[in-house]
């Protein structure tokens, strides 16, 4: 089989994804997400032609009587979901983005050949059910105004999931180098420093840093980034700072090795200051299993652990009492944890109760992406929030929970390394990285401004795995 290449212009467009998309904002965290979705599905658009382009030039043929029932049913499915929106909302823009973004994600699963050559077969298998479940959980719910296009605040749909899917193929596809997987790696490694460095900024100065973006946040004491909330914001440095990490240790040149020091510094000082404590609790277990697990960079390990205890000392003393008074609040949610409090973790019992209570109604099939507010039963209580914070009890009753053991698995098997071939330090951080915002995500939801990143450093991890072959 050929190669698929496109040249230069799909590891570009992921480049600039990959830097830019972090940055996208509004002046309002409202308005913030409805620029980022907005920004997602014309990503999520180009990416998916120039599928579409790769796939035929290349002539990769899927078999023609499978063809002609699948393009039925896409046809069918598209149509129907059109009608179901024009009739709510009336025309949408989103509607072309879902159609191009849905027939590429059904193109390439109907090419078994092309995709192993890209991907292992259990990342195949779940990442066909993962599709399969998500879909029929957003279509057969009653709640398909909100589940497709996703709700208003939060606009993690049916749109943002087939997005987020053309953007793993497209890193999957498209980056077959170690050099323009470097490249898109690099490139989200650098805005995050920059964005990092706006978090601190935002520490020590909120005036000044926030009042262009969301101001009505200056009365928070915690950093937010770009990302508009302190927890999306953890969710992300989550994210980044273990490839940072990797990076630094990989660095051979001395320029290296600083660049990526200056990083990882900014990126715990930026952790520590939006005084997410699940993310200290993920992290704290991420640098745990880095200190056992890779016994060649204990020394390293060590070292940098001592540089962030500095760090720490520093933004302790100099934090009027900011931080150390959120990590006081540890104690006390350690011990409504111990009485079952409904208080535990900001609410996060009650949020959890909720979906647990709900969850007998959808535990197959789900009520559909981001309805997680709409499933309260007549005569019940109502929601205490609109989402679970916690990517488990939220996928759970949202896709059911076949749904959610296809997600899980599908990130573990991005992960995890080929039969035959060594984890390798890069590889074993793209791991690293996936299993900090699994071990996150037991205190948060999934975001429009992290969900898609997920997605992208999951397709590097398949690519940069391939190259290892």
């Amino acid at each position: 089989m050929r190669a698929v290449n496109i040249g230069a212009i799909g590891p570009m467009g992921l480049a600039a994804f990959a830097f830019l998309y972090p940055f996208i904002n509004g002046r309002y965290v409202v308005s913030g997400n409805v620029v980022a979705f907005t920004t997602l599905c014309i990503s999520g658009l180009c990416l998916g032609i120039l599928l579409f382009i790769s796939i035929y030039k290349n002539r990769i043929t899927a078999d023609g009587s499978t063809v002609r029932v699948a393009t039925f049913l896409s046809v069918a499915i598209f149509f129907y979901v059109s009608f179901l929106i024009i009739a709510t909302y009336g025309a949408q823009f989103y509607l072309l983005p879902l159609a191009v973004t849905w027939a590429a994600i059904l193109s390439l699963l109907l090419r078994p050949n092309l995709l192993a050559d890209l991907c292992d077969k259990p990342v195949r298998h779940s990442l066909s059910a993962l599709v399969f479940f998500v879909l029929a959980s957003c279509l057969l719910t009653f709640f398909q105004h909100t589940s497709i296009p996703g709700s208003f605040f939060r606009r993690t749909g049916l749109v943002t999931f087939f997005c987020c899917v053309v953007i793993f193929f497209a890193a999957v596809l498209f980056l077959q180098s170690e050099k323009s997987q470097r490249i898109v790696l690099r490139a989200l490694l650098l805005g995050s420093g920059m964005i990092g460095t706006l978090g601190v900024l935002q520490f020590y100065d909120p005036w000044w840093a926030m009042s262009r973006w969301f101001p009505e946040l200056l009365q928070d004491p915690r950093a937010v980034g770009t990302m508009g909330h302190a927890n999306w914001f953890g969710t992300y440095l989550c994210l980044l700072l273990p490839l940072a990490i990797v990076e630094l240790f990989s660095a051979t040149k001395t320029v290296g090795r600083l660049y990526f020091a200056a990083l990882s510094g900014v990126l715990f000082a930026a952790l520590v200051v939006c005084q997410t404590r699940g993310a200290w609790i993920a992290f704290s277990l991420f640098m745990l299993w880095l200190f056992v697990w890779q016994r060649s960079c204990r020394g390293k390990a060590l070292r940098l652990l001592l540089f962030f205890l500095v760090i720490t000392v520093a933004l302790v003393w100099s934090g009027n009492g900011k931080i150390s008074g959120r990590w006081a609040t540890l104690d006390n949610e350690m011990e409504n944890a111990k009485n079952f409090s409904p208080h535990t973790g900001s609410g996060r019992f009650t949020f959890w109760k909720y979906a647990i209570e709900n969850l007998p109604s959808h535990v197959f099939l789900g009520s559909g992406l981001d309805t997680y507010q709409l499933v309260a039963k007549p005569g019940r209580r109502e929601m205490p929030t609109d989402k679970a914070h916690s990517i488990y009890f939220e996928y759970a009753l949202t896709i059911g929970l076949p749904g959610l053991a296809a997600y899980v698995l599908f990130l573990w098997f991005c992960t995890t390394p080929s039969a035959g071939v060594s984890c390798n330090l890069r590889a074993w951080g793209f791991r690293a990285s996936i299993a900090t915002y699994l071990l996150q995500g037991i205190f948060i939801h999934d975001t429009i401004r992290t969900w898609p990143l997920v997605w992208l450093i999951a397709g590097l991890a398949v690519a940069y795995r391939r190259t290892q072959r």
